[in-house]
């Protein structure tokens, strides 16, 4: 009857975890694309098994999974949605009137993407990168998506002006953006630095 008891309760343990989990990347993802006029995403487990595997690799560069777009990020004590926040305030760059590949907002056209309608992410703590870091708690962020976006010729069509806009978008204190790294046949991803607070970003 304890086992029994036992087993019950961990298993909600587990589900309220996975909830959570879905909520935490799913809310802020929807909340951006309800503001930019698109229709909610979708929670996929096939996706969200596939970026568990990339983040327990915890190599941070893309996985290469192919027929997904992919979103990163990397951070201390870096939580799921400050994760998703950081990829969506790239809005402040991105040009509206002609769209387009930019450097500072593949993470945010990703997001927003029309023609995206399905999800999954995950997340892994690393560890530090280096002996001085090694006491401090990295998390990996992973997002993949389906159908993907970014993909050249069809911003205008898929990336849409705030439907209520504010005089500006809060300014990031720990971000800054870096080069990009272009795909030609499918989607162009950016690689993003952060603040020695909120190392080392997102690609």
């Amino acid at each position: 009857m304890k086992f029994s008891t036992l087993a019950l309760s961990t298993l909600a343990i587990a589900t309220v975890t996975l909830a959570d989990l879905r909520s935490d990347y799913l809310k802020p993802h929807n909340q951006a694309r309800r503001e930019h006029q698109v229709g909610n995403l979708q929670w996929d487990n096939g996706l969200a098994a596939s970026s568990q595997r990339h983040a327990n690799r915890c190599v941070y560069q893309h996985s290469g999974q192919p027929g997904v777009g992919e979103n990163l990020a990397w951070g201390n004590s870096l939580g799921r949605g400050k994760a998703v926040q950081l990829w969506v305030d790239e809005r402040r760059y991105f040009n509206f009137q002609n769209g387009g590949f930019s450097a500072q907002t593949g993470h945010f056209t990703q997001v927003v993407w029309k023609g995206t309608t399905r999800i999954g992410c995950a997340e892994r703590r690393c560890g530090g990168v280096t002996i001085i870091e090694a006491d401090r708690e990295r998390r990996m962020h992973v997002c993949q998506y389906s159908a993907p976006g970014n993909y050249q010729g069809q911003y205008r069509q898929n990336v849409f002006p705030r439907r209520f806009s504010k005089a500006r978008d809060e300014e990031s204190n720990d971000a800054v953006a870096g080069p990009a790294l272009e795909s030609k046949e499918v989607k162009e991803v950016n690689d993003e630095e952060f603040s020695e607070e909120e190392i080392n970003g997102s690609i």
